[in-house]
């Protein structure tokens, strides 16, 4: 796959060429950084946005996605002087948002935020009509870790447990549905085991953990940090994460060490970030003027604080050459996964 677009190169153009604008291709990155890794200039000039600005989440309100776009939106306010806003446009596996927001021209005041499951995993199950070239990225938002957990109630505590119980059930996973990298995983992981399984769909990690706790699925793939507070209630049992290493951050739920899938021997290692893009053939100088915005915003303090306070973690480094690398990472492992489902 083509690397998303760089924005980190577009203030050394504006620099060499005055006012000249571009679309999105690959490109590399200057070695001068600022706060988040960018090479961006915080003086761009450029009557943008021309108003209010609305950040685009193809997911529902009250979602791990769109707590995290309303942060950022909150912040971006305040440097980009004008009202930024979340507009929520759910809809398969995040489809619906990308599409629609593809349909406008270049250099409206509208912004995309992408999550994996976008451009990594719906292409695989669905006929789409954008690629991960129709996007310029911008900065990403944050890193998620994440893991598998059972229901407390079921008397497993590992995955040699669960393959033990699945010699004698259908293992029902929850998953926000076919195209999603829940499902992915899930189902990547059954096969991996020899487990005959299949999935119950819910709206998000909170409507699938309540799936798995009111005992309607027996496993859930979720995020660590979503999942802690079910863990320390003695409601879930982590039984493996899909980190590199062994994951010691449930030490104070009682869990010392969570083996990690990789460790395991299984061979299954994901994570996933969020990001934030715009429209490929968006004018240079507005997609470094972003830029320069997020920069600012990443740098504050408050924002740092209400993000860890929120349970997201940041990306440590967040500048689009560094996202575009995690981008291919995900959508080769996504695929690998497929394939092996497809078997």
């Amino acid at each position: 796959m083509k690397r998303f677009a760089s924005a980190l190169l577009v203030f050394a153009l504006l620099l060499c060429a005055a006012g000249c604008s571009g679309k999105g291709g690959n490109k590399s990155n200057d070695s001068s950084k600022g706060n988040n890794g960018s090479n961006i200039s915080s003086n761009t000039d450029v009557n943008w946005p021309t108003g209010a600005t609305t950040i685009f989440v193809g997911a529902q309100a009250g979602s791990n996605l769109d707590l995290k776009a309303r942060i950022v939106a909150k912040y971006l306010t305040e440097e980009l002087g004008v009202a930024v806003v979340v507009e929520n446009r759910p809809g398969g596996g995040g489809i619906t948002s990308c599409t629609q927001y593809l349909s406008e021209s270049a250099n409206t005041n509208n912004i995309q935020y992408l999550a994996a499951s976008y451009v990594a995993v719906a292409p695989i199950y669905n006929e789409v009509d954008y690629s991960a070239d129709d996007f310029v990225t911008v900065a990403g938002v944050d890193s998620v870790d994440n893991g598998f957990f059972v229901d407390a109630n079921l008397g497993i505590n590992s995955i040699d447990d669960l393959v033990a119980y699945g010699k004698d059930n259908i293992i029902k996973f929850a998953s926000t549905g076919v195209g999603s990298d829940t499902f992915l995983l899930s189902r990547a992981l059954m096969e991996k085991l020899g487990l005959e399984s299949d999935t119950v769909v819910g709206g998000g990690f909170p409507d699938m953990i309540l799936s798995t706790i009111s005992g309607t699925t027996q496993i859930t793939y979720c995020s660590l940090e979503t999942a802690r507070q079910y863990v320390a209630d003695g409601s879930l049992i982590p039984i493996a994460t899909c980190t590199p290493d062994a994951y010691t951050g449930y030490a104070d739920e009682g869990f010392a060490s969570v083996p990690s899938l990789n460790e395991l021997g299984y061979g299954i290692e994901y994570s996933t970030i969020t990001w934030l893009a715009l429209r490929s053939g968006t004018d240079d100088a507005i997609v470094a003027k972003l830029a320069s915005a997020l920069d600012a915003v990443y740098a504050n303090a408050d924002f740092q604080k209400e993000m860890k306070d929120a349970g997201f973690f940041m990306l440590e480094d967040p500048s689009s050459a560094a996202v575009s690398e995690r981008i291919d990472t995900m959508v080769s492992s996504c695929q690998e996964f497929a394939n092996l489902i497809a078997q």
